[in-house]
């Protein structure tokens, strides 16, 4: 159960201390990407298709702000691993590259940025060119994992099954030197029927993809890949209704939340895009992304 607001609907931070860790930064506002198993958006409003994104000066001064009796930098209050805010896809920024090395950086390497993206869009340079820096990133041991949502929620779940291969073809050729770094993250709305939003038709999308780049046996051991229905939240809620309730964490790969993920706080810290930073009551690591959407969360005093 969500925990209550403090009496003046704010809590100081230095109040809440070792109880919380930041694990989301509010990079950038809106997507294009238009998926219908997303639980940020309730819509298709134009205004939440444009991707506006925080500078890197804006980062920078987001998380490296003073704060607190003990006067310690935001950065300081991160947890071991940080993602973006649930509506941003990072290969549809810029800044996502810069915002993993400055975690990496200014925490001297005790925090790092997660990666979980629905891949590149086949022909898309730009997106090409990003997720070739995530990959270069995660050589190097600054990203850490990077999960692959699998699925045909793109562009309100219209594409078809050679267009969405494509794609994901050329996301995971893209990330081959890094493969076992990689979760894919199989989805669908249906994890025993069929039908064209089925968990069925995305993993036999995903295994058709596999066969097709001919993995070594290291390659497809090291490879984690996983299966989840969507949760009840935003779009998604329209197609499974309220009587379905699946829910799951921000980062959906159990073995890598399980054995990396620093768990000892119960309270989960969240910066916006304003650099404001807002406070939540975990009630489980392991099934954290509904309460990211539908819990309350308590402004924190810097």
């Amino acid at each position: 159960m969500a925990q209550k607001s403090s009496a003046n609907g704010t809590y100081r931070i230095d109040e809440l201390g070792d109880k919380m860790r930041i694990e989301m930064v509010e990079t950038s506002l809106g997507c294009p990407e238009g998926c219908k198993s997303c639980g940020a958006y309730d819509d298709y409003r134009l205004e939440n298709m444009k991707v506006i994104e925080l500078s890197e000066e804006k980062l920078y001064k987001h998380l490296t702000q003073i704060v607190g009796k003990q006067r310690k930098r935001l950065i300081d209050w991160f947890n071991n691993c940080v993602t973006t805010y649930v509506n941003t896809e990072p290969l549809r920024t810029n800044n996502f590259p810069f915002f993993a090395e400055l975690v990496n950086s200014e925490s001297g390497g005790k925090s790092k940025v997660v990666a979980i993206s629905h891949g590149v869009i086949a022909g898309n340079k730009k997106m090409r060119l990003r997720l070739e820096k995530i990959v270069e990133l995660m050589e190097k041991g600054i990203i850490p994992r990077f999960v692959l949502t699998a699925d045909f929620a793109r562009r309100g779940g219209t594409m078809s099954d050679d267009e969405n291969l494509r794609h994901y073809l050329e996301t995971l050729e893209i990330l081959r030197p890094a493969l076992r770094k990689v979760h894919i993250s199989v989805q669908g709305f249906n994890e025993k029927g069929e039908g064209p939003d089925s968990l069925s038709r995305s993993a036999k999308m995903i295994e058709d993809v596999l066969s097709r780049m001919h993995l070594t046996h290291e390659e497809d051991v090291n490879l984690g890949r996983t299966g989840r229905t969507y949760t009840s939240l935003g779009r998604a809620a329209k197609v499974l209704g309220d009587n379905v309730i699946t829910r799951c964490s921000v980062i959906p790969d159990n073995a890598f939340v399980i054995m990396a993920l620093h768990k000892s706080h119960r309270w989960r810290g969240f910066i916006r895009f304003d650099g404001s930073a807002y406070a939540q009551y975990l009630d489980d690591h392991m099934k954290s992304y509904n309460e990211v959407l539908s819990y309350p969360w308590t402004k924190i005093k810097l």
